[in-house]
């Protein structure tokens, strides 16, 4: 029996658990879909995300470098390595035969295991600025986490070398 997939929030956005492996080394290996790029109005992409430009109203809005998508006779998918913390987002195929366009999702690598969530239509340019608008809220939120998370190890780190201090006891600081 297979287990249930995991959800987690981000400020009031749901992530749902994607079928990932976590390698020996920490990271984690995706294989992901970007669907049929014939049922599509526009191309399909994936960016490993570093900041996001409201003032944009399209792909550029993301920084970030592309992830390398291949092709199959019909569809597209990424192979994608992420380190915990990292952030993608992507285009990808969303509709039918009759409706053909595109979604934007966000792609988040947590705990060793890869969740997403589906921000927007991607076929106009409002949809286009919802989506920007969202995925730099979410952005925003997991940059704050990350800051948060370094200001406590570093107060952390400064009141053990504290009580190192004042037991006596000498250490070596070394870094790479």
């Amino acid at each position: 029996m297979e287990r249930e997939k995991e959800k987690i929030k981000i400020g009031e956005y749901e992530f749902r658990e994607i079928e990932s492996e976590l390698l020996p080394d920490g990271r984690v290996s995706l294989q992901y879909s970007l669907g049929d790029a014939r049922k599509t109005t526009a191309k399909l992409w994936i960016k490993k995300l570093t900041g996001v430009n409201v003032n944009k109203e399209n792909g550029y809005a993301f920084e970030g470098e592309f992830v390398p998508a291949k092709t199959s006779s019909k569809y597209s998918y990424a192979g994608i390595i992420a380190n915990e913390g990292d952030v993608f987002v992507a285009v990808k195929e969303w509709g039918s035969w009759k409706h053909p366009g595109q979604q934007l999702v966000m792609l988040v690598c947590r705990n060793g295991k890869m969740y997403e969530c589906e921000i927007e239509n991607w076929n106009n340019k409002a949809d286009k600025i919802k989506a920007i608008s969202k995925v730099a809220q979410i952005f925003n939120t997991l940059q704050q986490k990350k800051d948060e998370v370094k200001t406590y190890v570093i107060r952390v780190t400064e009141d053990v070398l504290h009580e190192l201090r004042k037991l006596g006891l000498a250490y070596e600081i070394i870094t790479p």
